[in-house]
């Protein structure tokens, strides 16, 4: 067997030494954007909580937390691989990393535009199929949570509790009714999409230049192509069975971080926590058990 040509161990190592560089960087850019986070926050009141945690359940709850992650990199490959057929793991895994540092540093969100972009050039999907994918999963999440919310109000004693003058219980009932209409329209969508675009173009046409009418026609294709997975009730299903297992990790983190803390934890009211409108007006004293 001959030995490998000069040049193709000068390529391997140019490509090994630039990995290096791009983990340092990597790094570097981590510890920047982390000391910015804790500006303004002294490192021994950092240092102190820590030491009055429990490392295993702090530990666990890391662990927890960081699956999340993982479990939206495999919902994500379920809406996508309709449109583009065979989808390997790692390139998603890397797309939702990005969007979700990108959430970590930006305001309102603008970390899933990031996804959008990342998975349109990782994954080879147009950047609006992979925006539009974005927002079905956002509707899942809408409808979980609601759901979730609604189990927490009645499990943890809530039922009369209100939030700037609504009621628990009406939140939890908008959130579901609100998502679970945008989902079946989704759903409507996606399964009526071969009779409701050749009338969408026919439209287009008569309302827009011919240019305008055939770029907005792409747009709409593409739009639709991120709604593939709808089509199939299996994989609807599977997209609802992996949300539910998201948010229920993501509510045992919590609990994993608060026993790690304070020993004893109540999950019914960290699992009120991941309502986006009472996540932030939550107190702590509810989340535990004194």
């Amino acid at each position: 067997m001959s030995a490998p040509a000069p040049d193709a161990g000068s390529a391997r190592h140019a490509t090994g030494r630039a990995r290096v560089w791009q983990g340092l960087l990597g790094v570097a850019i981590s510890i920047g954007f982390l000391a910015w986070a804790l500006k303004g926050v002294r490192l021994a009141d950092i240092l102190g909580h820590l030491g009055r945690a429990h490392p295993a359940w702090y530990l666990a709850s890391c662990i927890a937390a960081t699956s999340t992650f993982l479990i939206r990199a495999v919902r994500w490959r379920i809406l996508l691989v309709p449109v583009v057929g065979q989808l390997r793991f790692r390139p998603v895994w890397h797309a939702t990393a990005i969007g979700f540092m990108a959430n970590n540093v930006l305001p309102a969100r603008a970390g899933e535009l990031v996804k959008a972009y990342a998975g349109a050039r990782l994954l080879g999907v147009p950047f609006v199929t992979s925006l539009a994918s974005i927002v079905v999963e956002r509707i899942f999440d809408g409808v979980t949570i609601g759901l979730l919310l609604a189990l927490a109000i009645g499990a943890g004693g809530f039922r009369g509790a209100t939030l700037g003058g609504t009621t628990l219980g009406a939140l939890a009932t908008a959130m579901i009714v609100g998502f679970l209409g945008i989902l079946l329209f989704a759903l409507a969508l996606a399964r009526a999409r071969q009779r409701v675009l050749p009338l969408a173009e026919r439209a287009l046409a008569r309302l827009l230049p011919a240019r305008l009418s055939a770029r907005a026609g792409r747009l709409l294709h593409a739009l639709t192509d991120g709604l593939a997975a709808l089509h199939s009730t299996r994989d609807a299903l599977r997209v609802l069975t992996w949300s539910f297992a998201l948010w229920l990790v993501n509510a045992s983190s919590y609990v994993l971080a608060y026993r790690s803390r304070w020993k004893t934890a109540s999950f019914w009211p960290l699992l009120y926590r991941l309502s986006p409108p009472t996540k932030a007006r939550t107190p702590v004293s509810i989340c535990r058990l004194k």
